[in-house]
């Protein structure tokens, strides 16, 4: 305390310019400690705060380009999916083609043996007397 108020009646003694300097450059009393360290609390707690909040906006924005990229790769799936199984029952379709007109040139029109090879596959079948859609 004795070297705390030998300061002070020095300061008392400067000019005022002269004792701002010299009490920037001193300790602050531990009164003043305890509230700037209550202030650093409070704004380390603030940034920490923002900074969870910014990665839950960020985790939430990935996220969802995620689902959107997820949906896209599915939907190429499908079509994927779909453009064989058309490129499939065109081949076929041109199998069935081939076969009616092989039967066509080798005369063997028995109506029972050409009847499956007329009906596309999937829209009809043939059950041995009648076609069944």
């Amino acid at each position: 305390m004795a070297g705390r108020e030998s300061r002070s009646s020095v300061c008392v003694k400067m000019c005022p310019q002269q004792r701002a300097r010299h009490e920037a450059y001193s300790e602050p009393s531990k009164e003043a400690q305890s509230w700037m360290a209550a202030a650093r609390q409070r704004v380390c707690a603030h940034l920490n705060n923002q900074k969870s909040r910014q990665v839950c906006k960020l985790t939430a924005a990935a996220e969802r380009q995620n689902q959107l990229t997820a949906q896209l790769k599915a939907a190429e799936a499908r079509n994927r999916v779909r453009q064989l199984r058309q490129h499939y029952q065109n081949l076929k379709a041109g199998d069935y083609l081939k076969i009616i007109v092989h039967f066509i040139m080798c005369k063997h029109l028995k109506v029972p043996s050409v009847i499956p090879y007329l009906c596309f596959p999937g829209q009809y079948r043939y059950d041995g007397c009648n076609i069944v859609r």
